[in-house]
């Protein structure tokens, strides 16, 4: 089955919006997604592509 941990809000003051959005998106890119019997896949199959978005 599927399980998401996945955090969908995350409070950051104003003040720090940019470098927090910066991290976020510099970690995320490295994330790879794909076949979950691929040992170097980080997260596997996702129901549709909204949730890969």
């Amino acid at each position: 089955g599927q399980k998401c941990t996945a955090i969908r809000r995350a409070l950051v003051p104003t003040a720090q919006l940019d470098t927090v959005a910066d991290a976020l998106a510099t970690a995320l890119a490295d994330v790879h997604v794909g076949d979950p019997a691929d040992e170097s896949t980080q997260m596997g199959a996702l129901v549709g592509t909204t949730q890969r978005e």
